[in-house]
């Protein structure tokens, strides 16, 4: 299955959501990690909130010009976004250092990482890919 290119979608999610998260994680998903967890994913999803967060955070900003610049659909990358930080979280038991190795990991190897998402996900991210990995002047 041809996912991505190296270059392409799945490590900008990966950066979009590590640091958007990295500062409220914590070791394990207690109440108040799950709650932190659910405001970012809130903040993913919601364009008004995400806008203000993007001005405050310089890499933030950065991901936010790389997305909009993909040719895709921006809202259902940040919202692919928002259930890979979530499955990230889970599998790290909200450990912020083994996080940031799983997404170290999936930026070295996207196609491995994207091999991990649930069909749901893999279906999602084909139909974002889609309009990056078109050859120039072929629409899918």
């Amino acid at each position: 299955m041809r996912i991505l290119k190296k270059n392409s979608i799945v490590p900008f999610m990966l950066l979009l959501t590590a640091s958007s998260y990295a500062q409220e994680a914590n070791r394990t998903l207690d109440k108040s990690s799950a709650q932190a967890l659910q405001q970012t994913q809130d903040l993913l999803r919601d364009r008004n909130a995400r806008e203000r967060a993007v001005q405050e955070n310089e890499s933030t900003k950065k991901a936010d010009g790389y997305a909009k610049s993909l040719g895709t659909d921006t809202e259902g990358v940040y919202d692919l976004s928002a259930e890979i930080l979530a499955d990230i979280t889970r599998k790290s038991k909200g450990d912020a250092k083994l996080m940031e190795q799983m997404i170290e990991d999936a930026s070295r190897d996207p196609t491995s990482f994207a091999e991990s998402l649930s069909p749901e996900q893999k279906a999602k991210l084909q139909q974002l890919a889609a309009p990056v990995e078109a050859p120039a002047g072929r629409t899918p």
